[in-house]
């Protein structure tokens, strides 16, 4: 009996084993959902822009700082006019400062002051931090470490950047710039080198080799050389309205109130640094570039972070706790509405402030400069270019560029189409070359002048033959008026004549009455004188004439 409850239990624990590697075999072939990586979802990548900055900060780099303060939001607001396969990009920057004697050697006297971030007030915070001491600048060790620690992008559409500035030897420290710069590039990372001094210096002390390594740029600048700013008569109400727009801000969270006043201080430190600084910030924070999402209730909502449903309205400000959900959509949709009208504002006064500056920079004939800003743009937009980025002209009034567009259609639409090449021909010349490009530019803008100088004759023209067929019409209307006069004139002259005709007639013949009667009285004398003759003479026949009565009958 025990043999067979033994043999009994052993059975059952056989099948139950049996059931669950079946089980267990099943899940593990169950067909398992693949992700398309073709999908639209995959596919659709926001246009990114990531930008370290790595700056010398031993004792002679002073110069240095203070352009990279000044002219931090210039360089990002380059990227608010350009865009990536039709969409606006996301700019990241980071901060790095390396040759500081207060930095530890075994880190190689260079630390990372910022990650890649959006949030450009804290980068602009950081910048206004930095002081400088003297020490050792080992270029290569700062370039591997941001190439290294910094989260880059692996779509190949990013725009991926290392701007390295400095004044001594690019071959010092224990890392090799050679290796560092290669292994930049390897990940997508064009590592771009600024001289703080002549060219000829940057050449020989190898900044120009480590640009050529990573595919970057060389460039030298005068790291003293105070940048310089044209004053227009825009600046001061830009930078009101840059203050302005902290009003319509709505922290929120453990940062908000922190960060709030960030906002405030950074806007003080733009203003006493130059005017020039204060209008570039007043300008990015009226961009899609500002975002500050992570303390901000507005910009939270819009970019879908929170879900106001689920907001705990602690987090909130106390004066604003007290307000229900349907409250606080409404003063947020308020907020929101009042932030764009100021951005609006800027937008347009800025756009008026740089056709001012781009006269006043012709009349006065001054250079671009040779500074941080200038070497930085420069590279941003050629290496922008070739990832796809295109930088959008800055239309600098919206309606007169629609009406030159206009102008511009209508002279096109004039030219005999016999005259225009067919797109065959366009196609069989091949690609157009850069100056082409240029001369079809400047073409375009000399058509466009032409253009409207043809519509302004064309107006004189009108108001000309407007004028002059006025002018006809009312000679024709008085010489109507005249020829009236005269037919009337006429009219009446016809009239008198024929009525003293009319009276001569009547008169003529009231005279041929008489006469008629006296000659009627003269026959009768004379005939009754000739029956007494007759009578005396001998008789005439019947045919003959007297010529005595005739003449005088006549």
């Amino acid at each position: 009996m025990k043999i067979f409850n033994s043999l009994a239990f052993i059975l059952v624990c056989v099948f139950f084993v049996s059931i669950v590697t079946s089980e267990e075999k099943s899940v593990e072939q169950a067909p398992v959902k693949k992700v398309d990586k073709d999908s639209k979802a995959v596919n659709k990548i926001k246009p990114l822009v990531q930008l370290a900055l790595l700056l010398d900060t031993s004792g002679s780099m002073s110069g240095l700082i203070d352009q990279a303060k000044g002219e931090l939001w210039k360089i990002v607001n380059e990227f608010a006019f350009s865009e990536q396969e039709g969409e606006r990009p996301q700019v990241q920057v980071a901060l790095y400062e390396y040759g500081k004697s207060s930095i530890p050697q075994e880190q190689g006297y260079l630390r990372q002051i910022a990650p890649l971030t959006d949030d450009l007030d804290r980068i602009s915070e950081e910048l206004f931090k930095l002081t400088t001491n003297g020490g050792s600048e080992y270029c290569g060790q700062v370039i591997q470490a941001a190439a290294r620690e910094l989260k880059w992008s692996e779509s190949p559409k990013a725009l991926k950047t290392i701007f390295i500035a400095g004044n001594e030897p690019f071959t010092q420290g224990t890392v090799n710039y050679v290796d560092a710069c290669r292994e930049a590039i390897q990940k997508g990372v064009t590592v771009n080198t600024i001289y703080c001094g002549p060219e000829a210096e940057g050449v020989s002390t190898n900044w120009k080799d480590g640009s050529v390594l990573a595919d970057g740029g060389f460039l030298s600048i005068n790291h003293n050389q105070k940048v310089a700013h044209v004053p227009s008569p825009f600046d001061k109400e830009i930078t009101e309205l840059g203050v302005s727009l902290n009003k319509t801000y709505v922290p929120y969270g453990s940062l908000g109130a922190k960060n709030s006043l960030r906002q405030s201080v950074q806007d003080s430190n733009s203003i006493n640094n130059s005017s020039g600084s204060a209008v570039s910030r007043a300008a990015c924070k009226a961009s899609f570039l500002y975002k500050n999402s992570s303390w901000d209730l507005v910009d939270a909502l819009n970019e879908k972070v929170i879900d106001l449903k689920d907001f705990d309205m602690k987090k909130l400000p106390k004066e604003l706790q007290k307000m229900t959900k349907e409250e606080l959509k409404v003063y947020l949709k308020k907020k929101e509405k009042e932030r764009g009208t100021i951005q609006k504002k800027i937008h347009d006064l800025n756009q008026k402030r740089e056709v001012f500056v781009k006269k006043e920079l012709v009349k006065q004939g001054k250079p671009t400069g040779n500074t941080l800003d200038v070497a930085v743009l420069e590279c941003l937009k050629q290496q922008g270019e070739k990832k796809n980025f295109k930088f959008i002209k800055k239309n600098l009034n919206k309606a007169k560029e629609c009406e030159e567009l206009s102008e511009k259609k209508k002279f096109i639409e004039a030219v005999p189409s016999n005259q225009i090449p067919p797109k065959q021909k366009l196609k069989e010349q091949g690609p157009v070359s850069s100056s082409s490009q240029s001369s079809t530019k400047k073409l375009t803008n000399a058509v466009v002048k032409s253009a409207i100088s043809l519509t302004k004759v064309k107006t004189q023209i009108k108001a000309t033959a407007k004028a002059k067929a006025e002018a006809k019409k009312k000679a024709i209307k008085q010489v109507q008026n005249s020829s009236s006069v005269k037919k009337e004139t006429s009219k009446k002259t016809t009239e008198a004549k024929v009525q003293k005709e009319s009276k001569a007639s009547s008169s003529d013949k009231v005279e041929k009455t008489k006469t008629k009667e006296k000659v009627e009285k003269t026959e009768k004398s004379n005939s009754s004188s000739q029956s007494s003759s007759i009578e005396s003479q001998p008789s005439v026949s019947k045919g003959s004439f007297d010529a005595r009565s005739f003449n005088f009958s006549c």
